[in-house]
């Protein structure tokens, strides 16, 4: 499960050209509320 999540991050950053910490954060935490939901 958590697998799915760390491929997706990581492709976030490396198609973003200036990854931000701030929304970086801000992703994955809207992700795990997602998923919390589902």
């Amino acid at each position: 499960m958590e697998t799915t999540t760390t491929l997706m991050f990581c492709q976030i950053i490396m198609r973003m050209p200036v990854p931000d910490y701030g929304q970086l954060v801000k992703i994955r935490e809207n992700g795990r509320v997602v998923r919390k939901e589902k």
